[in-house]
Protein backbone atom coordinates (compact mmCIF):
# COMPACT_ATOMS: atom_id res chain seq x y z
CA UNK A 1 0.00 0.00 0.00
CA UNK A 2 1.26 3.20 -0.75
CA UNK A 3 0.47 6.65 1.01
CA UNK A 4 0.25 9.65 -1.11
CA UNK A 5 -0.34 13.34 -0.73
CA UNK A 6 -2.06 15.14 -3.06
CA UNK A 7 -1.35 19.11 -2.54
CA UNK A 8 -3.60 21.15 -4.59
CA UNK A 9 -5.48 24.60 -4.90
CA UNK A 10 -8.71 23.15 -4.94
CA UNK A 11 -10.82 20.37 -4.12
CA UNK A 12 -14.55 18.79 -3.83
CA UNK A 13 -16.93 20.54 -2.99
CA UNK A 14 -14.84 23.35 -4.27
CA UNK A 15 -15.93 23.88 -8.15
CA UNK A 16 -13.48 23.65 -10.44
CA UNK A 17 -11.52 20.74 -13.34
CA UNK A 18 -8.86 19.93 -11.09
CA UNK A 19 -10.93 19.65 -7.79
CA UNK A 20 -13.09 17.25 -10.03
CA UNK A 21 -9.69 15.37 -11.48
CA UNK A 22 -8.37 15.14 -8.11
CA UNK A 23 -11.65 13.54 -6.35
CA UNK A 24 -11.15 10.98 -9.71
CA UNK A 25 -8.08 10.41 -9.02
CA UNK A 26 -7.65 10.15 -5.20
CA UNK A 27 -11.05 7.58 -5.80
CA UNK A 28 -8.87 5.26 -8.10
CA UNK A 29 -5.33 5.05 -5.89
CA UNK A 30 -7.90 4.14 -3.11
CA UNK A 31 -9.47 1.28 -4.73
CA UNK A 32 -6.09 -0.05 -6.01
CA UNK A 33 -5.23 -0.04 -2.35
CA UNK A 34 -3.68 2.73 -1.60
CA UNK A 35 -4.44 5.47 1.14
CA UNK A 36 -5.08 8.91 -0.43
CA UNK A 37 -4.22 12.62 1.84
CA UNK A 38 -5.85 15.78 -0.32
CA UNK A 39 -4.16 18.87 1.41
CA UNK A 40 -6.22 21.68 0.26
CA UNK A 41 -7.18 25.30 0.90
CA UNK A 42 -9.93 25.44 3.78
CA UNK A 43 -13.54 25.52 2.25
CA UNK A 44 -17.16 26.76 3.26
CA UNK A 45 -18.49 23.08 2.94
CA UNK A 46 -17.16 19.85 4.72
CA UNK A 47 -15.58 17.38 2.41
CA UNK A 48 -16.15 13.78 2.81
CA UNK A 49 -13.30 11.62 4.19
CA UNK A 50 -12.68 8.54 5.29
CA UNK A 51 -9.83 5.91 6.67
CA UNK A 52 -8.51 5.93 3.31
CA UNK A 53 -9.11 8.75 1.74
CA UNK A 54 -8.41 11.87 4.13
CA UNK A 55 -9.62 15.45 3.38
CA UNK A 56 -7.26 18.50 4.76
CA UNK A 57 -8.18 21.94 4.96
CA UNK A 58 -4.83 24.31 5.19
CA UNK A 59 -6.19 27.84 6.93
CA UNK A 60 -5.34 30.84 5.16
CA UNK A 61 -4.10 28.51 1.91
CA UNK A 62 -0.94 28.45 0.76
CA UNK A 63 -0.06 31.91 2.73
CA UNK A 64 2.66 31.21 5.55
CA UNK A 65 0.28 29.96 7.91
CA UNK A 66 -1.38 27.06 5.67
CA UNK A 67 2.42 25.93 4.64
CA UNK A 68 3.22 25.56 8.39
CA UNK A 69 0.10 23.83 8.81
CA UNK A 70 1.10 21.90 5.75
CA UNK A 71 4.25 20.99 7.23
CA UNK A 72 3.13 19.80 10.39
CA UNK A 73 0.42 17.35 9.08
CA UNK A 74 3.46 15.98 7.16
CA UNK A 75 5.71 15.68 9.98
CA UNK A 76 2.93 13.49 11.57
CA UNK A 77 2.39 11.47 8.43
CA UNK A 78 4.17 8.34 8.37
CA UNK A 79 6.64 7.25 5.91
CA UNK A 80 7.01 5.81 3.30
CA UNK A 81 5.05 8.72 0.63
CA UNK A 82 4.66 9.91 -2.84
CA UNK A 83 3.87 13.79 -2.81
CA UNK A 84 1.86 14.92 -6.27
CA UNK A 85 1.86 18.62 -6.42
CA UNK A 86 -1.21 19.43 -8.85
CA UNK A 87 0.43 22.49 -10.23
CA UNK A 88 -1.66 25.40 -11.62
CA UNK A 89 -0.40 28.50 -11.08
CA UNK A 90 -3.41 30.37 -10.02
CA UNK A 91 -4.49 27.25 -7.40
CA UNK A 92 -1.88 28.43 -4.38
CA UNK A 93 -2.73 31.94 -4.30
CA UNK A 94 -0.98 35.14 -4.45
CA UNK A 95 -2.00 36.01 -8.25
CA UNK A 96 0.03 33.39 -9.45
CA UNK A 97 3.06 34.52 -7.74
CA UNK A 98 3.65 32.30 -4.33
CA UNK A 99 7.30 32.51 -3.92
CA UNK A 100 6.63 31.05 -0.54
CA UNK A 101 5.17 27.94 -2.10
CA UNK A 102 7.59 28.06 -4.36
CA UNK A 103 10.12 27.95 -1.86
CA UNK A 104 8.14 25.27 0.31
CA UNK A 105 7.84 23.18 -2.19
CA UNK A 106 12.22 23.15 -3.31
CA UNK A 107 12.64 22.87 0.72
CA UNK A 108 10.50 19.37 0.65
CA UNK A 109 11.95 18.28 -2.77
CA UNK A 110 15.22 18.67 -0.81
CA UNK A 111 14.00 16.22 1.84
CA UNK A 112 12.46 13.59 0.15
CA UNK A 113 10.79 12.82 -4.02
CA UNK A 114 8.45 15.60 -4.97
CA UNK A 115 6.36 14.50 -8.21
CA UNK A 116 4.64 17.28 -10.10
CA UNK A 117 1.41 17.34 -12.53
CA UNK A 118 1.45 20.75 -14.55
CA UNK A 119 -2.21 21.06 -15.61
CA UNK A 120 -1.08 24.28 -16.73
CA UNK A 121 2.05 26.44 -16.64
CA UNK A 122 2.48 30.45 -15.98
CA UNK A 123 0.98 33.22 -17.05
CA UNK A 124 1.97 34.45 -21.07
CA UNK A 125 1.15 37.58 -21.63
CA UNK A 126 2.61 40.94 -22.18
CA UNK A 127 0.58 43.77 -22.61
CA UNK A 128 0.81 45.70 -19.86
CA UNK A 129 3.54 45.85 -17.00
CA UNK A 130 1.34 44.28 -14.79
CA UNK A 131 1.31 41.31 -16.93
CA UNK A 132 4.91 41.46 -17.61
CA UNK A 133 5.46 40.85 -14.56
CA UNK A 134 3.04 38.25 -13.74
CA UNK A 135 4.51 36.70 -16.54
CA UNK A 136 8.09 36.66 -15.59
CA UNK A 137 7.06 35.68 -12.00
CA UNK A 138 5.04 32.86 -12.89
CA UNK A 139 7.55 31.11 -15.31
CA UNK A 140 10.26 31.70 -12.95
CA UNK A 141 7.86 29.66 -10.19
CA UNK A 142 7.41 26.92 -12.52
CA UNK A 143 10.98 26.65 -13.82
CA UNK A 144 12.07 26.23 -10.42
CA UNK A 145 9.26 23.86 -9.39
CA UNK A 146 10.20 21.84 -12.05
CA UNK A 147 13.52 21.19 -11.63
CA UNK A 148 13.23 20.73 -8.20
CA UNK A 149 10.78 17.81 -8.76
CA UNK A 150 11.94 14.52 -9.39
CA UNK A 151 9.38 13.28 -11.65
CA UNK A 152 7.00 16.06 -13.92
CA UNK A 153 4.17 14.98 -15.32
CA UNK A 154 2.49 17.40 -18.05
CA UNK A 155 -1.55 17.07 -18.47
CA UNK A 156 -1.05 17.98 -22.66
CA UNK A 157 2.04 17.00 -24.90
CA UNK A 158 2.16 20.84 -25.68
CA UNK A 159 3.47 21.71 -22.48
CA UNK A 160 6.56 19.90 -23.06
CA UNK A 161 8.27 22.40 -25.10
CA UNK A 162 7.37 25.22 -23.30
CA UNK A 163 8.31 23.52 -20.15
CA UNK A 164 11.71 23.11 -21.73
CA UNK A 165 11.72 26.83 -22.88
CA UNK A 166 11.32 28.26 -19.35
CA UNK A 167 14.47 26.16 -18.61
CA UNK A 168 13.10 22.31 -16.59
CA UNK A 169 15.85 20.78 -17.95
CA UNK A 170 16.01 18.01 -15.75
CA UNK A 171 13.47 14.86 -15.46
CA UNK A 172 12.31 13.27 -18.00
CA UNK A 173 8.25 15.30 -19.00
CA UNK A 174 5.69 12.51 -18.99
CA UNK A 175 2.77 12.87 -20.70
CA UNK A 176 -0.06 12.31 -18.20
CA UNK A 177 -3.80 12.81 -19.92
CA UNK A 178 -6.32 14.13 -17.97
CA UNK A 179 -8.99 11.39 -18.13
CA UNK A 180 -13.18 11.89 -18.26
CA UNK A 181 -14.67 12.14 -14.92
CA UNK A 182 -18.03 10.31 -16.26
CA UNK A 183 -18.78 6.91 -16.56
CA UNK A 184 -19.25 5.08 -19.48
CA UNK A 185 -23.33 5.23 -20.35
CA UNK A 186 -25.09 1.64 -19.17
CA UNK A 187 -28.99 3.00 -19.16
CA UNK A 188 -29.85 2.18 -22.67
CA UNK A 189 -33.50 3.48 -22.28
CA UNK A 190 -32.60 6.32 -20.79
CA UNK A 191 -30.64 7.14 -24.24
CA UNK A 192 -33.52 6.01 -26.60
CA UNK A 193 -35.98 8.54 -24.29
CA UNK A 194 -33.31 11.17 -24.59
CA UNK A 195 -33.35 10.60 -28.26
CA UNK A 196 -37.31 10.48 -28.41
CA UNK A 197 -37.48 13.45 -26.44
CA UNK A 198 -34.96 15.38 -28.96
CA UNK A 199 -36.74 14.22 -32.15
CA UNK A 200 -39.73 15.61 -31.56
CA UNK A 201 -38.25 19.64 -31.50
CA UNK A 202 -37.58 18.97 -35.15
CA UNK A 203 -39.28 17.59 -38.34
CA UNK A 204 -38.56 14.30 -40.05
CA UNK A 205 -35.91 12.21 -38.05
CA UNK A 206 -33.44 15.09 -37.20
CA UNK A 207 -29.84 14.34 -36.70
CA UNK A 208 -29.01 15.69 -32.93
CA UNK A 209 -25.79 17.46 -32.78
CA UNK A 210 -24.44 18.00 -29.20
CA UNK A 211 -21.85 19.80 -27.21
CA UNK A 212 -20.77 19.30 -23.37
CA UNK A 213 -19.04 22.32 -21.33
CA UNK A 214 -19.20 24.78 -19.04
CA UNK A 215 -20.18 27.64 -21.27
CA UNK A 216 -17.69 29.45 -20.42
CA UNK A 217 -17.33 32.66 -22.32
CA UNK A 218 -14.03 31.75 -24.24
CA UNK A 219 -15.49 28.74 -25.61
CA UNK A 220 -18.80 30.16 -26.09
CA UNK A 221 -17.49 32.90 -27.89
CA UNK A 222 -16.66 30.73 -30.40
CA UNK A 223 -19.22 28.43 -30.21
CA UNK A 224 -22.34 30.45 -30.66
CA UNK A 225 -21.91 31.74 -33.71
CA UNK A 226 -21.11 28.07 -35.50
CA UNK A 227 -24.37 27.33 -33.30
CA UNK A 228 -26.30 30.13 -34.88
CA UNK A 229 -24.95 29.17 -38.26
CA UNK A 230 -25.84 25.31 -38.07
CA UNK A 231 -29.64 26.31 -37.19
CA UNK A 232 -29.71 28.90 -40.02
CA UNK A 233 -28.56 26.32 -42.50
CA UNK A 234 -29.23 23.16 -41.66
CA UNK A 235 -32.99 22.70 -40.44
CA UNK A 236 -32.91 19.21 -40.08
CA UNK A 237 -30.11 19.51 -37.06
CA UNK A 238 -31.19 19.59 -33.52
CA UNK A 239 -29.17 21.40 -30.82
CA UNK A 240 -28.68 19.27 -27.96
CA UNK A 241 -26.80 21.90 -25.19
CA UNK A 242 -25.30 19.45 -22.45
CA UNK A 243 -23.60 20.63 -19.07
CA UNK A 244 -23.68 23.55 -16.41
CA UNK A 245 -24.74 27.15 -17.90
CA UNK A 246 -26.48 25.60 -20.81
CA UNK A 247 -29.83 27.48 -19.70
CA UNK A 248 -27.56 31.00 -20.03
CA UNK A 249 -26.42 29.67 -23.37
CA UNK A 250 -30.12 29.64 -24.92
CA UNK A 251 -30.62 32.49 -23.49
CA UNK A 252 -27.95 33.96 -25.34
CA UNK A 253 -29.50 32.51 -28.45
CA UNK A 254 -32.75 34.05 -28.32
CA UNK A 255 -33.75 35.71 -31.79
CA UNK A 256 -31.72 33.31 -33.60
CA UNK A 257 -33.70 30.97 -36.58
CA UNK A 258 -34.53 27.81 -35.50
CA UNK A 259 -33.64 28.63 -31.55
CA UNK A 260 -36.81 26.46 -31.15
CA UNK A 261 -34.04 23.28 -32.06
CA UNK A 262 -31.88 23.93 -29.18
CA UNK A 263 -32.28 21.41 -26.21
CA UNK A 264 -30.42 22.35 -23.11
CA UNK A 265 -29.99 19.69 -20.13
CA UNK A 266 -28.10 21.34 -17.19
CA UNK A 267 -27.33 20.42 -13.37
CA UNK A 268 -26.74 16.88 -14.19
CA UNK A 269 -24.98 13.97 -12.53
CA UNK A 270 -21.98 12.57 -14.60
CA UNK A 271 -24.23 9.39 -14.86
CA UNK A 272 -26.75 11.56 -17.15
CA UNK A 273 -24.21 13.39 -19.08
CA UNK A 274 -22.95 10.42 -20.64
CA UNK A 275 -26.30 9.23 -21.24
CA UNK A 276 -27.21 12.48 -22.83
CA UNK A 277 -24.00 12.54 -25.02
CA UNK A 278 -25.04 8.92 -26.18
CA UNK A 279 -27.94 10.32 -27.22
CA UNK A 280 -26.48 12.57 -29.31
CA UNK A 281 -25.71 11.50 -33.43
CA UNK A 282 -22.46 13.26 -32.78
CA UNK A 283 -20.84 16.34 -30.59
CA UNK A 284 -19.46 19.78 -31.61
CA UNK A 285 -16.66 20.70 -29.45
CA UNK A 286 -14.98 23.95 -30.45
CA UNK A 287 -12.17 25.86 -28.21
CA UNK A 288 -10.71 29.24 -28.79
CA UNK A 289 -7.07 27.31 -28.77
CA UNK A 290 -8.09 24.12 -30.27
CA UNK A 291 -9.05 21.13 -29.12
CA UNK A 292 -6.30 19.60 -26.99
CA UNK A 293 -6.34 16.76 -24.35
CA UNK A 294 -6.57 18.87 -21.35
CA UNK A 295 -9.97 19.17 -22.73
CA UNK A 296 -11.90 16.65 -20.79
CA UNK A 297 -15.35 17.51 -22.23
CA UNK A 298 -14.32 16.57 -25.84
CA UNK A 299 -12.01 13.68 -23.98
CA UNK A 300 -15.98 12.63 -22.46
CA UNK A 301 -17.55 12.71 -25.76
CA UNK A 302 -14.15 10.27 -27.11
CA UNK A 303 -15.04 7.76 -24.05
CA UNK A 304 -18.76 7.98 -24.71
CA UNK A 305 -18.11 7.12 -28.08
CA UNK A 306 -19.17 9.84 -30.65
CA UNK A 307 -17.81 11.26 -33.32
CA UNK A 308 -16.12 15.02 -32.83
CA UNK A 309 -15.71 17.94 -35.11
CA UNK A 310 -13.19 20.77 -33.83
CA UNK A 311 -10.66 22.49 -35.25
CA UNK A 312 -7.21 22.92 -34.84
CA UNK A 313 -5.53 25.90 -32.96
CA UNK A 314 -1.96 26.70 -31.23
CA UNK A 315 -2.49 24.30 -28.49
CA UNK A 316 -3.58 21.02 -30.92
CA UNK A 317 -1.22 18.50 -30.30
CA UNK A 318 -0.37 16.24 -33.67
CA UNK A 319 -1.90 13.35 -32.58
CA UNK A 320 -5.46 14.42 -33.49
CA UNK A 321 -4.84 14.82 -37.41
CA UNK A 322 -2.34 12.02 -37.18
CA UNK A 323 -4.82 9.56 -35.48
CA UNK A 324 -7.89 11.10 -37.44
CA UNK A 325 -9.64 11.08 -33.77
CA UNK A 326 -11.45 13.87 -34.54
CA UNK A 327 -12.86 15.57 -38.21
CA UNK A 328 -11.34 19.25 -38.08
CA UNK A 329 -13.06 22.28 -39.64
CA UNK A 330 -10.62 23.99 -41.86
CA UNK A 331 -10.66 26.66 -39.22
CA UNK A 332 -13.13 27.98 -36.50
CA UNK A 333 -14.80 29.87 -39.18
CA UNK A 334 -18.98 29.05 -38.88
CA UNK A 335 -19.13 27.90 -42.56
CA UNK A 336 -16.54 25.89 -41.55
CA UNK A 337 -17.79 24.08 -39.29
CA UNK A 338 -21.31 23.45 -41.19
CA UNK A 339 -19.49 21.75 -44.04
CA UNK A 340 -16.93 19.44 -41.91
CA UNK A 341 -20.71 18.92 -39.80
CA UNK A 342 -22.45 18.11 -42.98
CA UNK A 343 -19.63 15.97 -44.32
CA UNK A 344 -20.50 13.59 -40.95
CA UNK A 345 -23.84 13.51 -40.60
CA UNK A 346 -24.39 12.78 -44.34
CA UNK A 347 -21.86 9.84 -43.93
CA UNK A 348 -22.70 7.20 -41.35
CA UNK A 349 -19.67 4.76 -42.00
CA UNK A 350 -17.42 8.21 -41.83
CA UNK A 351 -18.77 9.07 -38.35
CA UNK A 352 -18.58 5.69 -36.83
CA UNK A 353 -15.05 5.50 -37.89
CA UNK A 354 -14.50 8.69 -36.00
CA UNK A 355 -16.08 7.61 -33.08
CA UNK A 356 -14.55 3.90 -33.08
CA UNK A 357 -10.60 5.49 -33.70
CA UNK A 358 -11.62 8.01 -31.05
CA UNK A 359 -12.60 5.62 -28.17
CA UNK A 360 -10.00 3.13 -28.76
CA UNK A 361 -7.58 5.95 -28.23
CA UNK A 362 -9.49 6.94 -25.17
CA UNK A 363 -9.15 3.40 -23.67
CA UNK A 364 -6.00 2.86 -24.58
CA UNK A 365 -4.41 5.89 -23.57
CA UNK A 366 -6.59 8.37 -21.65
CA UNK A 367 -8.52 6.03 -19.36
CA UNK A 368 -8.37 5.82 -15.66
CA UNK A 369 -6.74 3.01 -15.14
CA UNK A 370 -4.27 3.51 -17.53
CA UNK A 371 -3.17 6.92 -15.19
CA UNK A 372 -2.90 5.09 -11.95
CA UNK A 373 -0.92 2.61 -13.35
CA UNK A 374 1.23 4.87 -14.58
CA UNK A 375 2.02 6.55 -11.58
CA UNK A 376 1.65 3.42 -9.62
CA UNK A 377 4.81 2.03 -11.67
Amino acid sequence: MLDWHFITGEYPPQAGGVSDYNRTLAQALVDAGDRVHVWAPECHSASHSSESLVVHRLPGGYGLSGLRALSAGLAASPGPRRILVQYVPHGFGWKAMNFAFCRWIQRQAAREPVWTIFHEIAFFDTDTWKHRILTAVSQRIARRIGNASQRVFVSTPAWSPLLRGLGVSGPELEWLPIPSSIPAPSAVDAVQSIRAELTRRGQDNPAIVGHFGTFGSLVWGVLRPVLAAILRKMPQVVIHLIGRGSQRAIADLAGCPGVERVVVADDLTPEQVATHIAACDMMLQPFPDGINFRRTSALSAMKVGRAIVSHSGHNTESLWSEQQLVALAASMDPNDYVAAVTMLLADDALRAAYAQRASAFYETTCALEKIVAQLRK
